[in-house]
């Protein structure tokens, strides 16, 4: 707890949500890892989340007394203290109730006979009526959380004016002739006097015992029943403090119970008879004192309270605390309860109204109408004291479902974490659906990236029930995840929390279950890019323009997902997923995007990996057919040499740059253009792009394993992309002829082979892509530039 004691160190007072979403996925970490009880470890980790709410309500307490009525607190401070002090108590009620339901019978009762004494009958009832047990949970969780009641340190005599007034009375009487008359003060100061004589006390006696009584009531409703006794005693009221005694032990009679000495029995603990013998006695004394006119109002609110009886007046003392108000009722239903045990006794105690409600529920229906009442967090305590709270949260996470922007982040948070142990304690008690839990998780991890906490969304993912679900989830957040750090750290976090152990529950599922679950979201993630993508390049018909700059964002989003795989190391689906980049890319002539995808690839390493890992799996085990055959592989050969030539093309282009070369000449023919390392890069690239522009995807062509679609679709991307490269090569040659003019020459034999039809393909790849008249243009360009040299230029 100590790293919580100052959290404003770390985070804005303003917004709170993001550091306490931390804290609470670091409390989280490591659940379902832990050795031990299921059940234990839950109420461990609640019992955690308790202490980090407390600990941010305790520290805007804190901030809050640095402000002054006339300067005062922002409003966030109270709203965000109001917030953590119910989140409090909320966690603090879950573990209270569900740790008693689950332990549900295990109980132990007492050895009972007739001359039992009433902590025996009393523990033994509460056993076999559990929904009276709960009531006195709840009145005891009230009292642990209320508002703790500053006791005063100086006291005076009881009715100390009353007492000064009475002796200047008997002195002036005795002095004076004519005896002083009042009609109006009390002549007596036992503390029947006021009521039996219907007099007053002095003004400032009766503020007084007003505000001591008032003390005295707030000590009774915190069950500090102890301290209300020696307040009273301190105060002058010992007939209060003698009453109260009744209030604080059953009786117990040590011989006749003494097998049950021995067990966990509150106040089992005395060698002689002790405590109140005749209860229903005394409560019903106790109710005659609060029907007494002309008794103080909060002493009557004392006596109203302790016996269960008419609590009107309580409930409008208590009119501003919703909490104050449950505490009276659910104490007047459980007196009422109780007295069940004392039902042999000569007493009547049918005196006592009955209570105003007979159930939680109904109480909490009148308490519905109050202001308070409608605060998420009171009606999620509500939804745990009538073991109901699955319903609330489907309700809840139905309606931030419907409109999350509308609610308060912690909201989502509370939720999220109350259906997660709900759903993973003991089964015997009611929880929430897989679909509900499913649902709110999967929410909670669109808020954990919208607020950058996208490290913790494997920790969640791993409470979604069905495998496939959280495969859904994480994947739909991976398919948006695009920046090299995050998607890191992704990894890393998956690897620790995105478990292989847990079976996959999953039904139909074309998925391999087999593989480890991480692997099975990456492949969802870009199979569900995959799809969201594929409009994007659907054929439109006519020409492709070969786009040699521009990258757009679908184009990113799809390759940026493919290289998952790559980062999981996932050859198989590595090379599969690459083919379908390229094909979509090279149809729609999305260069620029094909030269982002391939950079820092080596698709030739790819290939030698996937067979390695292929290879080491036949000699291990048995294993499927692999889904990656030689023309697969010899397809993403094909599309390493595409690559290869466009890399030399970019590297040949920004090198006449860097020399400023203008297209037509040269500043320094002799040191530039007459160099060997220029005839060396030309030679290169040329002869890539000779090979590519004749040899591209030939030999697939050719191939009878090629499906007949596979061959329509490679006989495309030589249409389309001979042409380009050639022209390409033409630029080249004519760059390079002022190196060699031989350059020329071979410009002008790559313009034959490309009009000799029967030879090559290239005349009808022109022909289809629609790139004719620019060959034939660029063709008379280049006799027009070979002109420089006369007639030899152009016939060599």
């Amino acid at each position: 707890m100590s790293s919580f004691l100052s959290p404003f160190a770390k985070f804005d007072p303003k917004s709170p949500n993001s550091a306490v979403a931390q804290q609470f996925a670091t409390t989280v970490q490591g659940f379902q890892s832990n050795s031990g009880s299921a059940d234990a470890n839950a109420f461990q980790v609640v019992e955690q989340f308790k202490g980090i709410a407390a600990s941010f309500a305790l520290s805007y307490g804190d901030y809050e007394l640095n402000f002054t009525a006339k300067q005062p607190a922002p409003e966030y401070v109270s709203e965000n203290l109001q917030n953590f002090d119910l989140e409090t108590k909320l966690w603090h009620l879950f573990i209270i109730l569900y740790g008693f339901r689950i332990q549900d019978g295990e109980g132990q009762l007492l050895p009972e006979n007739e001359h039992s004494s009433d902590a025996v009958r009393e523990h033994n009832y509460l056993i076999k009526h559990t929904k009276i047990k709960e009531i006195s949970l709840i009145i005891h969780w009230l009292q642990e959380n209320s508002k703790t009641t500053e006791v005063p340190s100086d006291f005076s005599s009881k009715w100390k004016k009353t007492q000064s007034m009475l002796q200047n009375k008997e002195y002036y009487n005795l002095s004076s002739a004519a005896p002083l008359q009042s009609n109006d003060s009390v002549r007596y100061l036992d503390s029947d006097a006021p009521i039996r004589e219907s007099l007053l006390l002095e003004q400032d006696d009766i503020s007084e015992d007003t505000a001591n009584f008032r003390t005295i009531y707030k000590l009774v409703l915190d069950n500090r029943i102890e301290e209300a006794i020696e307040f009273s005693n301190n105060t002058g009221n010992f007939t209060l403090s003698l009453i109260l005694l009744g209030a604080v032990h059953d009786y117990l009679d040590p011989i006749v119970d003494e097998n049950n000495l021995n067990l966990e029995v509150e106040d089992i603990t005395t060698s002689e008879p002790s405590g109140q013998r005749h209860k229903s006695l005394w409560r019903k004394t106790v109710y005659k004192l609060s029907q007494q006119t002309g008794i103080n109002s909060y002493e009557k609110l004392i006596y109203s309270y302790l016996c269960g009886g008419e609590v009107s007046m309580n409930l409008k003392e208590a009119s501003n605390s919703w909490e104050d108000q449950l505490l009276i009722y659910l104490n007047q239903l459980f007196k009422h309860s109780i007295s069940e045990v004392y039902a042999n006794e000569n007493e009547d105690s049918s005196s006592i109204p009955l209570p105003q409600s007979d159930s939680i529920d109904s109480i909490l229906n009148i308490l519905s109408e109050t202001t308070d009442a409608d605060h998420p967090l009171r009606i999620m305590s509500g939804g745990i004291m009538i073991n109901q709270l699955h319903k609330v949260l489907h309700s809840t996470i139905k309606n931030l479902l419907a409109d999350d922007e509308g609610v308060d982040d912690y909201i989502i948070r509370v939720v999220t974490h109350l259906s997660i142990f709900l759903y993973n304690i003991d089964q015997s008690v009611d929880s929430i659906s897989s679909k509900d839990l499913t649902k709110i998780i999967s929410l909670y991890t669109r808020y954990l990236s919208k607020n950058k906490l996208e490290e913790f969304i494997p920790i969640y993912l791993q409470f979604i029930p069905n495998e496939k679900d959280a495969r859904e989830c994480y994947s739909l957040f991976l398919s948006s995840l695009t920046d090299d750090e995050k998607r890191r750290k992704q990894l890393d976090m998956a690897k620790r929390f995105v478990t292989d152990d847990i079976p996959s529950n999953s039904d139909s599922d074309e998925m391999d279950i087999d593989e480890g679950k991480m692997v099975n979201v990456l492949r969802r993630t870009v199979e569900r890019v995959m799809i969201e993508t594929a409009p994007h390049y659907t054929s439109s018909g006519g020409s492709i323009v070969v786009e040699i700059d521009e990258v757009d964002d679908i184009d990113y989003k799809l390759y940026r997902s493919v290289e998952w795989f790559y980062e999981n190391r996932m050859y198989e689906d590595a090379i599969t997923a690459t083919i379908v980049v390229f094909r979509r890319f090279l149809l729609s002539g999305k260069l620029a995007s094909l030269k982002k995808f391939s950079e820092g690839k080596s698709f030739k390493q790819l290939i030698k990996n996937y067979d390695v890992e292929i290879n080491t799996k036949l000699l291990s085990s048995s294993v499927a057919k692999p889904k990656v055959n030689e023309e697969m592989k010899e397809e993403l050969s094909q599309y390493d040499l595409f690559i290869q030539g466009l890399t030399l093309l970019d590297e040949q282009k920004r090198f006449w740059e860097l020399n400023k070369f203008n297209g037509v000449n040269s500043d320094d023919k002799s040191t530039f253009w007459k160099s060997n390392h220029l005839q060396m890069s030309v030679e290169k690239i040329t002869s890539n792009l000779n090979k590519l522009i004749f040899n591209w995807f030939k030999v697939l062509i050719k191939s009878e394993n090629v499906s007949g679609v596979d061959v329509k679709l490679f006989k495309e991307y030589r249409s389309i992309y001979a042409p380009f490269l050639t022209i390409e090569l033409l630029q080249i040659y004519q760059f390079a002829r002022l190196n060699d003019w031989k350059y020329m020459r071979s410009a002008f034999e790559l313009i034959n082979l490309v009009a000799n039809d029967e030879e090559n393909d290239l005349l009808s790849c022109f022909v289809s892509s629609g790139r004719l008249n620019e060959f034939v243009k660029r063709s008379g360009e280049l006799a027009a530039i070979a002109s420089e040299r006369g007639i030899k230029g152009i016939f060599y």
